[in-house]
């Protein structure tokens, strides 16, 4: 079939041919035992696998499962200055006074705010403790800030 005429058909189909899905429908299809990738899926009705596929059954809504723990209530950011030398790394090791830090970015502070002086990278450790680590790709020393999305 042609790339035009896989278009046509899906068009119609998206046009003529779409229903709602009821709570009672289900779907089924043909999984590869090697690959994992489901073929032939069709609703409310079981295709014919092939030897070397699993049939596999699913619905909309799955069961409830357990109640998961609360979210968070509160955000706030906090920020950190930081300074790197010229053409070298720096390390900062930032915590949330309060909460927990769900999230970090920086930025570059000198010459002006959001000067493109090089890249940082961000890594979240152990519970509330994210190291950022700036690398400066200019002739002389620059500050940055960075900033934790800090939650409770």
């Amino acid at each position: 079939m042609t790339r035009l005429g896989i278009i046509a058909v899906a068009l119609a189909l998206a046009i003529g041919g779409a229903v709602p899905v009821r709570a009672d429908d289900f779907f089924a299809g043909c999984s590869n035992n090697t690959t994992g990738r489901v073929r032939k899926i069709q609703v409310n009705s079981f295709p014919t696998c092939r030897s070397t596929e699993t049939l596999r059954i699913w619905n909309q809504t799955g069961p409830q499962g357990d109640p998961g723990e609360p979210g968070f209530t509160n955000c706030q950011v906090e920020t950190f200055p930081g300074s790197c030398g010229a053409g070298t790394f720096a390390v900062l090791n930032t915590s949330c006074t309060t909460g927990f830090a769900t999230g970090a970015s920086a930025i570059w502070t000198t010459p002006f705010g959001g000067a493109n002086n090089g890249k940082f990278y961000f890594y979240a450790r152990n519970g509330n403790l994210w190291t950022t680590i700036p690398y400066n790709d200019t002739g002389s020393a620059q500050n940055f800030e960075v900033q934790l999305q800090c939650c409770n």
